[in-house]
């Protein structure tokens, strides 16, 4: 896969989905990133938009197969 073919996700997309991955809520991830819950959702949406994917457990699937995480 060439690196222009890897979705590129932004630091704080990480940041979230890294957390995520770790079992915490959403509420919580926005808590500790400083941020509203709206922002999470927003970054959500991202990800799974950019990962090709609707739900989270796709998404961190994908996003450990292209090393995001």
């Amino acid at each position: 896969m060439s690196h222009e073919s890897k979705p590129l996700l932004t630091q704080s997309e990480i940041i979230v989905l890294n957390l995520l991955s770790q079992g915490f809520k959403r509420s919580v991830v926005a808590s500790k990133m400083g941020n509203s819950i709206n922002a999470v959702n927003f970054h959500c949406k991202n990800i799974f938009r950019k990962l090709e994917t609707d739900n989270l457990v796709t998404a961190l699937e994908k996003a450990r197969q292209q090393k995001i995480l």
